[in-house]
C-alpha cells in the first residue's frame, strides 16, 4: 500500500492505495468528490499535478492525454497508479446535486447482448453482487486484453440494489472494445468495472420542470431518469421536455420505449430530431406519441422548446460537440443559467 496526499484549495487529505488501483477510483471509493466526467481516459477532467513521488499510466494512448502537459507533471488520475507514496494537486470538483451511493469495484458478465441497429447494441452487465445507483449515473467496464476502461450510462432504474446494469453501446469503427462487441454475441464474457459514478443525476425531491437534450447514445442515462420520474409520479406535477437527436431514420433506437412513456404521461413531451428527415413518414405513423423535427440537436431544440424560464434543470448528454453546442445555445440564446445544467459528455 502507498500513501497518497490529495491537495486542493481547501486543504489536504490522505488515503491509502494499492499498487494496482487507479488513483481516481481509490479517491472516489473513499468518499472524495474528485473532479471527473468520463472516468475512463477520454475527457481529461480528472487531470492532476504530481508534486512528489512516482506514478505510471495504465493506458498511454488514452484520448484525454492530449490535454496533459508532462513538463508540468500533469497526468490523468483515472489512468494512473502509484509506484510510491505520492503528493498530488487535484482540481476542485463541482458540488454534487444529490448524495450518491459509494462507488466500488464491479465484477460481472455480459448477458442478453443484441443489436438494435447496425451501429447500436445493448447488453446487461450482470453483477456478482447487487449495487445501488442513481438515475443518470454510469459505470466503467474493461475487458481483459483490451487496455482502458469504457464508460456507459445505465439505461435501467431500480429503487433497490440490483445486479443488472443495462448498457447501450454505439459502434466506434476502430474502437477495440466496440469492434470486438459487434463481431458476434458476447454473452458470458466477463468484465471488470467500477461504479456507480457521475453527477448528471435526477433528484425528484428538488427537481421540478426539466428539459433534456440528448444526442445519440447520450439518451442512455436519460432513459433511467425518465423511468425514475415515471415511477415516482414526477410527471403528475411537473413537465419534462426531451429532444433526442439522431442522424436519420436508419439510426433510430429506443423509440418504442419513449413512445410508451410519452403516451403514459401528458406532461412528458418527446421530440426526435433527425438530421436526415424521415421522407417516408413511417416513423410519424408508427410512433403516435412522439414528435419529429429536422436538424441538428441544438438547432432543433432551440426551435421546438418553449419558454425555459421556469425549468429547474437541463440535462445535456452526448458526444462533446453535441454537448458543447447545446450548452452554448441554452446559455447564450435561451438564457438558461449554467448552474441549472447537468451534463454527461463522452467521446
Amino acid at each position: 500500500m502507498f500513501r497518497v496526499k490529495l491537495e486542493e484549495r481547501q486543504g489536504t487529505q490522505e488515503i491509502l492505495v494499492s499498487k494496482e488501483e487507479r488513483l481516481l477510483y481509490c479517491g472516489l471509493r473513499n468518499g472524495f468528490n474528485l473532479a471527473h466526467d468520463c472516468a475512463s481516459g477520454v475527457c481529461g477532467t480528472c487531470k492532476a499535478v504530481l508534486v512528489s513521488g512516482e506514478v505510471s499510466s495504465l493506458w498511454s494512448e488514452a484520448p484525454g492525454n492530449k490535454i496533459v502537459r508532462e513538463e508540468r507533471n500533469e497526468f490523468l488520475m483515472c489512468q494512473a497508479v502509484a509506484e510510491s507514496d505520492v503528493h498530488i494537486k487535484v482540481r476542485p470538483a463541482v458540488p454534487s446535486p444529490a448524495p450518491k451511493p459509494q462507488p466500488g469495484t464491479l465484477k460481472g458478465v455480459i448477458k442478453n447482448h443484441r443489436n438494435l441497429n447496425p451501429n447500436v447494441a445493448v447488453f446487461e452487465y450482470h453483477l456478482s453482487q447487487p449495487v445501488q445507483f442513481l438515475a443518470g449515473q454510469f459505470a466503467t467496464v474493461q475487458l481483459e486484453g483490451i487496455p482502458g476502461y469504457r464508460a456507459y450510462s445505465m439505461t435501467n432504474y431500480s429503487a433497490e440494489p440490483t445486479q443488472s446494469l443495462d448498457f447501450v453501446v454505439k459502434h466506434i469503427p476502430g474502437g477495440k472494445f466496440t469492434d470486438w462487441l459487434f463481431q458476434e454475441s458476447r454473452d458470458g464474457y466477463e468484465l471488470m468495472g467500477f461504479g456507480p459514478v457521475g453527477r448528471a443525476v435526477f433528484a425528484p425531491e428538488s427537481d421540478g420542470d426539466f428539459i433534456v437534450l440528448a444526442g445519440g447514445s447520450g439518451i442512455a442515462g436519460i432513459m433511467a431518469i425518465l423511468q425514475h420520474a415515471s415511477v415516482c409520479g414526477h410527471f403528475e406535477k411537473y413537465r419534462g421536455d426531451v429532444v433526442f437527436g439522431l442522424n436519420g431514420p436508419q439510426d433510430v433506437f429506443f423509440l418504442d420505449e419513449l413512445n410508451l412513456l410519452a403516451g403514459r404521461h401528458n406532461n412528458l413531451r418527446v421530440i426526435v430530431a433527425l438530421v436526415e428527415p424521415d421522407r417516408s413518414g413511417s416513423l410519424t405513423s408508427d410512433y403516435l406519441n412522439l414528435e419529429f423535427s429536422e436538424g441538428f440537436l441544438s438547432n432543433a431544440a432551440n426551435e421546438v422548446l418553449g419558454d425555459l424560464s421556469e425549468i429547474t434543470v437541463a440535462f445535456v448528454a452526448g458526444p462533446p460537440l453535441a454537448v458543447e453546442t447545446s450548452q452554448k445555445m441554452l446559455v447564450m440564446e435561451r438564457k438558461v443559467s449554467a448552474r441549472k445544467m447537468r451534463f454527461d459528455r463522452f467521446g
